[in-house]
């Protein structure tokens, strides 16, 4: 019998001294390939999370953010929807040697696909363009066909097992839509419950197991009368869902509590609900998403998003029994007819490495890997390495506590958040760092404060964003991780595909555990909200516990307001005491209007967040506080500059009594690493696995205060100065989505500021 896998993780554990402080798998090095500068070509990369990645098998770039893959009958074909947040397609690879053999362009697809038994019919989902694709596969590339109409966002669809009907679930209409294949005449229309998204057939054709996303439900359907016969509570965003070869359990993986539902076909019960540690105490990160059975149905092989993994599942043990390393965000998974060999399609690939002229998710190239299954031993050896990539050995939880450098006497944090840049378009002329003054869109001249603060204080020059968009950002901003329901409609939403702005309004889409606003309120941690999300209730306002956390009076999101009026309105709080243990400020206005004319010039922009940036520093370092207290400043992402380093690469700035002038953090750090900071000085434990097993930053602390102050540099340029109208960039500009965060897509605004800032055309 093969040894329990979370026994084999405390061996591990155990053999590194907890009186060392481990590093991050990366250690020192930048995300990106390893070895070699053809990022491609490589066999391993470090991700901006400080994890490393060595996808197993034989493995191939495809298209930009894969979500959907089957297996065609005859073995021969893979069939990869490629979900991006610009040209989207359907890949044909050679399930062989994994080969592509051709790439089909589609105006809209989301997620599923599926495929006849003779092996000539290919159904893909279009999710916002209410569509089902119909395909003919022949000579390896895919014939359209004339479309089936399902409206609600098609989201998975399955075939009944003699092939005459397709069940496609319809997830912003709450329905599963049943349609006649030979016709494509529409059958029924069964309600199931909110959000479906994925759908099985039991071998018999007599149900269907549709998993519902905000519901966190499996509705059981009777195919025969075409209705819902039994609803059957599961763990959080239950995503993918499958059924034993013999027809009598089901399984669904649940992203959001990492955990894996059992369901019994004949008693329509949930047998067991297994927790998907992937360590000893693990708190919530391991995000399962998609799984296949085993030929025997003993087993399922469970892709671990959050653990670039693969996991084995005992369903007798029920528990993880071994790990399988994949590529960075594996999201589904198939395996062939003799069992042998797994598929596992990972949607954020390898990375992205450093920018030109594209946007970072426009980079994101997917990968499919080709694994065979692996015997005991093998299975042991490949557990050892998913454990030493992610740093397991680094929990907090299990141990590894020490404060280090860190200073004892901090008790109040400060963490500024602001819009979109990198490090080199801001910091890149900075001269004693790893900048590239080339691509330095906003200088010294233009972000004074930044350029001095980083000098009076500390910054790290290898810190890196975990997400590619404010959608994304956000969430690791608020809370150390993304949930699996924004990684996977975030494309969809960016391109204007039929998704609403939902990213931080409905509980599915928050973080297990909620954000650090919830955890302080969890951990009797007074704390502050001026301008960003806080997680809310059924009916649209504030958790109870939140309201009077937040400055009503703060203004968020609003490009027309100046940040400068922002800190002022923080400040006024400030000088009437109320300051907490816990600050969050959002400051927005780097993010700039390109050259729109309705709104000040992108220099103009940046310069009033600098100032504001500064004003607040100078106003916590005149006071008693400043002793105590530690600033963090940083960008949600990265995704509208360029950086020599990676596209993912973020500005980090340290200030604090206890903070060593111009220094330079050491080692690889990420969202996590800033709140494994915080973490440590309000003494509270970790959000989820990322604050969990990333390092704190380190090598900038003093043990005695410096309490000169600080005093703000007023700005070089005249803050109101609008942008002239009728110039082609105004016209370009005027394109641009500003009523919420990142409604602008694709390369525009990357080009227009490049412009803007060098007077020539970089972007694509």
């Amino acid at each position: 019998m093969r040894k329990i896998l979370s026994f084999m993780i405390v061996i591990a554990i155990s053999t590194i001294p907890l009186t060392i402080h481990a590093t991050v798998p990366a250690g020192n090095l930048p995300a990106g390939a390893i070895g070699t500068t053809n990022f491609t070509q490589a066999k391993e990369w470090v991700i901006p999370n400080g994890r490393i990645i060595r996808p197993t098998g034989r493995f191939a770039f495809t298209d930009i953010f894969p979500l959907g893959i089957s297996l065609t009958p005859d073995q021969k074909h893979l069939i990869i929807t490629c979900c991006a947040n610009g040209k989207q397609y359907v890949d044909v690879y050679a399930a062989s040697d994994l080969g592509r053999e051709s790439a089909e362009p589609i105006k809209a697809v989301f997620n599923g696909v599926t495929t006849s038994k003779d092996g000539h019919t290919v159904w893909v989902c279009g999710g916002g363009n209410d569509l089902v694709w119909k395909y003919q596969l022949e000579n390896d590339r895919l014939i359209s066909e004339k479309p089936l109409r399902a409206a609600g966002f098609p989201t998975s669809p399955a075939l009944s097992p003699d092939g005459s009907r397709l069940y496609v679930t319809c997830n912003l209409m709450h329905k599963l839509r049943v349609f006649n294949t030979q016709t494509g005449e529409l059958i029924a229309s069964v309600n199931t419950g909110l959000l479906p998204f994925g759908i099985a057939i039991t071998p018999d054709g007599a149900k269907g197991y549709v998993t519902n996303w905000a519901s966190n439900s499996v509705s059981v359907i009777d195919l025969k009368h075409l209705k819902v016969i039994k609803t059957l509570p599961t763990g959080g965003l239950p995503c993918d869902v499958r059924i034993s070869p013999d027809g009598k359990t089901v399984c669904v993986a649940n992203a959001n509590t990492d955990s894996l539902t059992v369901i019994s076909v004949p008693y329509n019960k949930v047998l067991a609900n297994i927790r998907l540690h992937p360590y000893p105490n693990s708190p919530y990160g391991s995000i399962p998403n998609g799984l296949v059975f085993s030929p025997n149905g003993r087993a399922v092989f469970v892709t671990l998003a959050g653990n670039n993994a693969v996991a084995e599942v005992s369903l007798h043990e029920k528990r993880i029994i071994g790990m399988i390393p994949t590529a960075w965000y594996p999201t589904n998974i198939v395996m062939n007819k003799t069992g042998n060999t797994l598929y596992v399609v990972n949607s954020k690939g390898a990375g992205s490495g450093p920018n030109n002229g594209k946007p970072l998710s426009d980079m994101m190239r997917g990968i499919i890997q080709k694994i065979p299954i692996p015997d005991p031993d093998t299975l042991k050896r490949m557990t050892a390495e998913v454990v030493r990539m992610n740093g397991f050995h680094n929990s907090w939880t299990n141990g590894n506590r020490s404060m280090g450098d860190l200073p004892r006497n901090i008790k109040h944090v400060v963490f500024i958040v602001r819009e979109n840049r990198t490090y080199d378009q801001d910091l890149g002329d900075l001269g004693y760092a790893n900048g590239d003054p080339k691509l330095t869109f906003y200088g010294k001249n233009v972000t004074p404060n930044l350029h001095a603060l980083a000098k009076r204080y500390a910054i790290s020059d290898n810190m890196f964003g975990d997400g590619e968009v404010s959608v994304q950002g956000h969430q690791w901003t608020l809370g150390a991780l993304c949930p699996d329901y924004t990684e996977k409609t975030w494309t969809t939403l960016y391109s204007g595909r039929g998704r609403q702005f939902d990213w931080l309004n409905p509980p599915f889409s928050y973080p297990v555990l909620g954000y650090m606003m919830d955890h302080c309120v969890l951990n009797h941690i007074s704390c502050r909200m001026y301008g960003d999300v806080v997680r809310r209730g059924g009916d649209g306002l504030p958790l109870p516990d939140l309201r009077d956390k937040i400055d009503t009076h703060y203004i968020g999101w609003n490009l027309s307001y100046p940040d400068r009026n922002r800190a002022l309105e923080w400040e006024k709080e400030f000088k009437k005491g109320i300051f907490r243990q816990f600050t969050y400020i959002w400051l927005p206005n780097d993010h700039t209007a390109g050259a729109n004319p309705k709104y000040p010039t992108p220099q103009a922009m940046v310069a009033d967040n600098d100032h504001a940036t500064g004003m607040v520093i100078q106003t916590l370092s005149h006071s008693p506080v400043w002793r105590n207290t530690v600033v963090f400043v940083t960008e949600d992402d990265s995704q509208d500059g360029h950086d020599h380093v990676d596209a993912h690469r973020n500005i980090l700035l340290i200030a604090g009594g206890m903070v060593r002038p111009h220094a330079v953090a050491v080692g690889h750090l990420s969202f996590g690493s800033i709140y494994a900071t915080i973490e440590r000085f309000l003494k509270i434990p970790p959000m989820s696995q990322y604050d969990d097993l990333a390092d704190p930053v380190r090598g900038i602390w003093m043990k005695t205060p410096n309490l000169t102050p600080y005093d703000a540099i007023p700005s070089n340029y005249k803050l109101s100065e609008r942008n002239p109208s009728g110039t082609e960039l105004a016209l370009l500009s005027q394109k641009l989505k500003l009523d919420e965060p990142d409604e602008n897509t694709g390369s525009l605004m990357e080009n227009i500021l490049w412009r803007c800032a060098k007077g020539e055309n970089r972007g694509r």
